[in-house]
């Protein structure tokens, strides 16, 4: 017997989701409906892949002088300045236009930065991962009730309070953004139901 779990989420309701604009009162049912459609969950994870590639896109294009072609001189040069703005341009444009078009259209092979932790064990289990770029972070939960809205903190190793926010359970893991990681050093999720620690996990940024 096929369960009737509704309609998908429409696109732009899940965008707002993902990117943590939507409003409170709207929140439960989405989050209840990806508990049970296993391809609104594929949708998620695809819609913060595109986020994460447009963000390192226009953050590389800042990166680059766009009059780095004025260091060659003569008509060389300001030919090769009049092909490289806007060529770069199109190619940013393209990425901006990939996330707005249909998911199916492209997928990323990989999401940029992306860790799975676990519970801890002991500091020697610390997974390590790169400082001061965009993280997506996967707390696994599996044992832990997909129903409820858990409140997540992450503090450094003096436990001061670098993020904090609320976040569903997708899957068998608790997804949380860092844009951008916080700097080098160890830090430490930690997930609370109501006002009582349910886990913790340890990430080394380097």
């Amino acid at each position: 017997m096929t369960r009737d779990i509704g309609p998908h989420v429409a696109d732009d309701v899940l965008e707002k989701y993902v990117m943590n604009t939507l409003s409170e009162q709207d929140v439960g049912p989405v989050e209840e409906h990806l508990l049970v459609c296993p391809a609104c969950q594929d949708r998620v994870l695809e819609t913060e892949e595109f986020i994460q590639v447009t963000k390192a896109a226009l953050r590389d294009s800042q990166r680059r002088p766009a009059v780095r072609a004025a260091r060659a001189s003569g008509h060389d040069g300001i030919l090769h300045s009049w092909f490289t703005l806007p060529l770069l341009s199109a190619v940013v444009a393209a990425v901006v236009l990939g996330f707005v078009l249909p998911r199916h259209s492209v997928i990323p092979q990989t999401a940029p930065n992306e860790v799975r932790l676990f519970a801890m064990r002991g500091s020697d289990s610390l997974v390590h991962a790169q400082a001061g770029e965009p993280l997506t972070v996967n707390l696994e939960a599996s044992e832990l009730s997909p129903a409820v809205r858990y409140r997540v903190t992450v503090v450094d190793s003096a436990g001061k309070q670098v993020w904090t926010g609320m976040a569903g359970q997708i899957g068998r893991d608790i997804r949380i953004s860092l844009d951008p990681a916080p700097h080098p050093g160890r830090y430490w999720f930690r997930v609370y139901r109501d006002n009582d620690l349910v886990r913790e996990y340890g990430l080394e940024l380097q």
